[in-house]
């Protein structure tokens, strides 16, 4: 998005999974609001085209796929810039998502983050 964003995430950059609907698509309208700039993945790609200016980047991902997390890493850092990595969250579901046997993408979020970050620093450093 073009201009400085002025609020209380202004100048950090947040890749928030499931942000085509339900919470991802919340965080992503608050975190916007709030001046981040906004990477968003979601399985529906039609759902984040209809993110618009809410969104900076779109990323059609699985999160369970752990080839795809290296790729939406990668284009994050390449938009955003290597030196982002400070300011990158990762937005995470609640832990009531978490609890729902029947949420794979919850569960694979969650279990992705600490590996996200892992992927980052390496790329970030190497």
């Amino acid at each position: 998005m073009a201009g400085a964003k002025a609020g209380r995430l202004a100048g950090k950059v947040a890749l928030i999974t499931g942000a085509a609907s339900g919470i991802g698509r919340a965080t992503a309208a608050l975190f916007c609001t709030e001046g981040a700039r906004i990477a968003a993945s979601d399985r529906n790609e039609a759902g984040l085209k209809t993110l618009g200016s809410k969104a900076d980047l779109t990323l059609a991902q699985d999160v369970t796929d752990e080839a795809r997390w290296r790729a939406v890493v990668d284009q994050v850092l390449a938009r955003f810039g290597a030196s982002t990595f400070s300011s990158i969250a990762l937005a995470s579901l609640s832990s009531a998502m978490l609890r729902r046997p029947r949420s794979p993408t919850g569960v694979g979020s969650m279990r992705s983050t600490p590996k996200v970050h892992s992927l980052v620093a390496a790329r970030r450093c190497g």
